[in-house]
């Protein structure tokens, strides 16, 4: 729990069926009761998922059904950079879906929110991309002048 609330990224790691699921699971039920992420915790099941693109197109479509559409046209804690579009450039899923990562950015940079993926053991042994494109995503997330202790989205992985 304190790598957790003090991390942006942490990893559950463990054998086959040894409950890693279930302790994420439980981990963000403890949080979400607990109203550590204001703007919520998102569970992604990455299940069967063996590249960057496909895992970037359930988390969209994750975050899409999550976060209410006023929401992402109304967001005024957005900082919109010229790589990054403001949250309400994204008038459908398929505009989302086009830019993945604009829009996984332009999600996660504005919230202080959970987000779980699991069973990720495919992509990570699929795509050597993937490990690429989660800390590219952290690194854009990241919103200028941050302190580690700034609210700000973190992951379990």
């Amino acid at each position: 729990m304190y790598g957790l609330m003090n991390c942006r990224l942490s990893t559950i790691c463990g054998a086959r069926d040894l409950g890693k699921s279930a302790v994420a699971v439980a981990v963000s039920h403890y949080l979400a009761v607990r109203r550590h992420f204001p703007n919520g915790i998102v569970y992604v099941k990455v299940h069967s998922k063996t590249t960057v693109d496909q895992v970037q197109s359930v988390m969209v479509r994750a975050l899409w059904t999550s976060i209410p559409e006023h929401t992402l046209h109304t967001s005024a804690a957005s900082t919109p950079s010229s790589t990054h579009p403001a949250p309400g450039a994204f008038a459908t899923i398929r505009d989302a879906l086009a830019d993945p990562q604009a829009y996984l950015v332009s999600c996660l940079r504005s919230r202080h929110m959970l987000l779980v993926l699991d069973h990720c053991d495919g992509v990570v042994s699929g795509d050597p991309g993937f490990r690429y494109f989660l800390g590219q995503l952290l690194d854009d997330v990241r919103r200028d002048g941050c302190h580690a202790s700034s609210p700000s989205s973190s992951f379990i992985f």
